[in-house]
């Protein structure tokens, strides 16, 4: 662990205040927003443990305002984790349903002529 970059973090904090991640993070420069947020967990953690609690979860945001450049890159990647989970339920269903995974109109048709039979024959 860089206990200088931890510092510096810590300093941040107490400079900033706990609502500022984005703030923190730029200040240490080597870390990240995420990395940063998961700091503050970190000592959080370590906090409660030691049954001082002067940061508790409560006082870190559960959001952040976020740019519009990263807020477009989120788009593309919440679509193509999308498309990549839609693609895995396909192969899933084709593998529990075989040919009747997805109702078609032709398919829709053959299983009403089936219940129409089983009906007839229940009569």
């Amino acid at each position: 662990m860089d206990w200088q970059r931890a510092g510096d973090s810590v300093a941040a904090l107490e400079r900033l205040g706990k609502d500022d991640v984005a703030g923190i993070a730029q200040t240490v420069g080597t870390n990240s927003i995420p990395e940063t947020h998961e700091l503050l967990l970190l000592l959080n953690d370590a906090a409660t443990k030691k049954g001082d609690v002067g940061l508790t979860l409560r006082d870190v945001p559960a959001a952040i305002e976020v740019g519009q450049e990263c807020n477009e890159e989120l788009d593309v990647i919440a679509e193509a984790l999308a498309w990549c989970q839609e693609q895995w339920d396909v192969v899933e269903e084709q593998k529990r349903y075989s040919d009747y995974w997805l109702i078609t109109p032709a398919i829709a048709e053959d299983i009403e002529n089936g219940h129409r039979e089983c009906y007839q024959w229940s009569i």
